[in-house]
């Protein structure tokens, strides 16, 4: 039985086994990998940035700027000016994306057939406000002029603005002056609106609130195993037991690939089958190559012959190459949630960290301030894992 590892890592390494790949496309990750290797070598480092890691980071953020969201603050907070600029164009670029709370803090978001309403939607962005405050980004009279350019236009970004606004105040980061000038602007922008409501307990939910009550089952020891890869070092021998039939390669994923599962935990585990291209168990779905993104570039393949499962990967894989931007804006926002958020920030982390996750941020309930997407050693290895795997030449 031979096991590939996931197409983000072998992205990763160098091109000696990538066909069909053209000249430019190869130079594009070379260049890419390289960039990610100095920031990932100073990101494991305790002491200070060199100007080679900002220079990289800023390299990237030009062409993601969903980065900027992730980055540790410790790195923010030492940056030279030149980088600053280039952060705060990365981060301006954000202020369009309308992501969901939820996706941001414990994933608790309710099944479609269990809530009534949608889910709230934030400019998380702006959540960062406070530090780019304190650290000399901006200042109170910028946070005054954002909110006074898009009042009449942009009423979540404004509703996230205030969000920051009340740990801005809380920390003193901002005069009572300009505090004042902005809420009264904000008193006139259209009323938030109303957050899902839950109109069945279904037991999927009831059993996801009791696993996060106690911590998901694991003990004090629980730690994550290699939650950076390589992957394949978290998979047991017990995966062969998922051997697939004739013509399908099993697609291996889930919290035990990423290297936060307990001990106890299932697999996720998917087939492709090799003649339509498709996944089984997703075979409607396929037809729009963003909703299966993350199984596909992001899950350990395992057949009988190695050659068949390299050569099935790559034939899968190579559709997320040179894609038209809005398909691999969907695409890269779908490996963001199941690489970042999902099972990581939501669960592997806090349950790894129980005790002091993210423990100066808690109490700001305005910002979601008690989900590890605040803890700066999170921040460090979402910025890993982001340079490292989330993207597409």
């Amino acid at each position: 039985m031979h096991i590939q590892a996931p197409f983000i890592e072998i992205l990763n390494r160098p091109l000696d086994r990538l066909y069909g790949i053209d000249s430019h496309a190869q130079e594009v990750i070379s260049w890419r990998n390289g960039l990610s290797r100095t920031i990932c070598e100073e990101l494991d480092r305790a002491e200070g940035y060199s100007n080679e890691f900002y220079y990289a980071i800023g390299a990237i953020m030009g062409k993601q700027p969903r980065l900027a969201l992730y980055l540790p603050f410790s790195a923010l907070c030492t940056a030279p000016d030149e980088f600053r600029d280039a952060y705060l164009d990365a981060w301006k670029q954000c202020w369009s994306y309308r992501d969901i709370r939820e996706c941001f803090n414990q994933g608790d978001i309710y099944e479609r057939t269990a809530r009534r309403g949608e889910p709230e939607r934030i400019v998380k962005a702006m959540h960062l406000l406070p530090w780019l405050v304190e650290y000399g980004y901006l200042d109170g009279r910028d946070v005054l002029t954002i909110v006074r350019f898009f009042m009449h236009q942009d009423a979540l970004l404004c509703w996230s603005t205030l969000d920051a606004l009340e740990v801005l105040e809380k920390r003193n980061l901002i005069s009572r002056t300009h505090s004042f000038k902005v809420r009264e602007l904000l008193s006139c922008i259209p009323p938030r609106m109303a957050t899902p409501e839950l109109v069945s307990n279904t037991p999927a939910r009831q059993q996801w609130l009791h696993d996060r009550n106690n911590n998901y089952g694991v003990d004090d020891d629980f730690k994550l195993r290699n939650p950076e890869g390589p992957y394949l070092l978290n998979l047991e021998e017990d995966v062969q037991m998922f051997a697939p039939p004739e013509g399908q390669i099993t697609l291996i994923g889930g919290s035990r690939l990423k290297g936060y599962g307990r001990p106890k935990s299932d697999y996720d585990i998917y087939h492709y089958d090799i003649q339509s291209g498709r996944i089984v168990e997703l075979a409607p779905l396929c037809d729009d190559i963003s909703n299966v993104a993350h199984l596909i570039l992001c899950t350990a393949w395992m057949g009988q012959n190695e050659d068949d499962v390299v050569r099935a990967q790559h034939d899968a894989a190579i559709n997320y190459i040179s894609l038209d931007s809005e398909t691999k804006e969907r695409c890269l926002s779908r490996m963001e949630m199941d690489l970042l958020q999902f099972r990581l920030m939501h669960k592997g982390f806090p349950a790894a960290h129980r005790y002091d996750c993210a423990l100066e941020t808690k109490q700001y309930t305005s910002i979601d301030g008690a989900s590890a997407f605040y803890d700066d050693r999170y921040r460090k290895l979402a910025a890993k894992i982001f340079v490292k795997y989330l993207w597409l030449p």
